[in-house]
């Protein structure tokens, strides 16, 4: 089921109209109800028992059926009904048709109470590893038929993207205050200091803010969150004077290269360092409170109206949600 539901919904190309009266048939849905019931009990009174009717009325829909198609359907055989190769071809094609609109019935009828179906899921930044790469990229069987679909954005753009309805729901680093939805702090993201080999810093297991005095920090114009920005601004300026920030439109896995070739150092989240590659080392930063964290939050628009996104958030919820978030 999962892949017709995907089939029909992903579909962007509008369904062309019909007109049912140039495809109208007098073929009743009984009549090949009945067929199929011939086809699988290989008589007419075993077929007229599992249909709950008389054999007579078997036979007779049968014959009914077999005139409108304009061809034999079945042998019969003394008490056996065996299909002509005709209708071989007519029972294999209609008993598709028939399963195929079972399922997308049930399956519309899934999507609609938010068993099933897809969440557009923007973001930003690298997929290195954590729960956000889990979410987007590996199969959860505790979310069914829901399908959880990526779309990558520039960080400032995402709240947009959700007034838009381009995507359902936005997964956020830093703070979501002038965002005027609804919003929830699902987990935090310990703070790294990415530089080449050989860095002075490198000798130390971990640093603080005092240690990063006089360094150079290159920025991507997308990434990281303004927490990060925040804490270059407001951590470092107190133990020495204002750091040398570079930013550059450019992304994050570009920023790594040029860290690499000792333009500078630069801030990440934990879950960018698995694509920093080889050529850097990362060092946790502490602050004066212990490891400096910066929130991952779910943030969406109560009116958007998609039902399965209901259900991912309650996954999300229960095994990420942390107190502080506001809904």
């Amino acid at each position: 089921m999962h892949k017709l539901l995907r089939g029909f919904e992903e579909s962007n190309v509008d369904t062309p109209p019909v007109d049912p009266a140039r495809i109208r048939s007098a073929i009743d849905r009984i009549h090949v109800e009945t067929a199929l019931a011939l086809n699988l009990h290989g008589s007419f009174r075993k077929a007229a028992e599992a249909l709950n009717m008389k054999p007579a009325t078997v036979n007779r829909r049968i014959r009914d059926l077999e005139f409108l198609v304009g061809v034999p359907l079945f042998e019969r055989r003394h008490r056996r009904a065996v299909p002509t190769r005709l209708g071989k071809i007519f029972l294999r094609q209609s008993g598709r048709m028939f399963v195929d609109f079972h399922t997308m019935v049930d399956g519309m009828r899934r999507i609609s109470n938010g068993q099933a179906g897809e969440v557009s899921v923007g973001y930003y930044g690298p997929l290195g590893a954590g729960p956000l790469h889990d979410l987007l990229l590996r199969q959860d069987a505790e979310l069914g038929d829901i399908r959880p679909v990526p779309i990558e954005f520039a960080s400032g753009c995402l709240f947009d993207a959700l007034i838009a309805e381009t995507i359902d729901l936005a997964v956020v680093h830093g703070r979501t205050s002038e965002f005027k939805g609804q919003s929830q702090i699902l987990w935090h993201e310990r703070v790294f200091a990415v530089m080449p080999q050989g860095h002075r810093l490198t000798r130390f297991a971990s640093l603080s803010w005092a240690d990063l005095v006089g360094e150079t920090f290159l920025l991507s114009h997308s990434e990281p969150s303004e927490d990060v920005r925040t804490f270059l601004a407001d951590r470092i300026r107190p133990q020495g004077g204002a750091p040398v920030v570079i930013e550059h439109n450019v992304s994050l896995p570009t920023i790594f290269r040029m860290v690499r070739a000792d333009h500078g150092l630069c801030l990440c989240l934990e879950s960018a360092l698995a694509s920093a590659g080889d050529g850097l080392e990362c060092r946790e930063v502490i602050g004066s409170q212990g490891p400096e964290l910066v929130p991952t939050s779910a943030c969406w628009l109560a009116e958007h109206q998609n039902p399965a996104l209901g259900r991912l958030l309650s996954l999300l919820r229960r095994r990420h949600g942390t107190p502080g978030g506001r809904g």
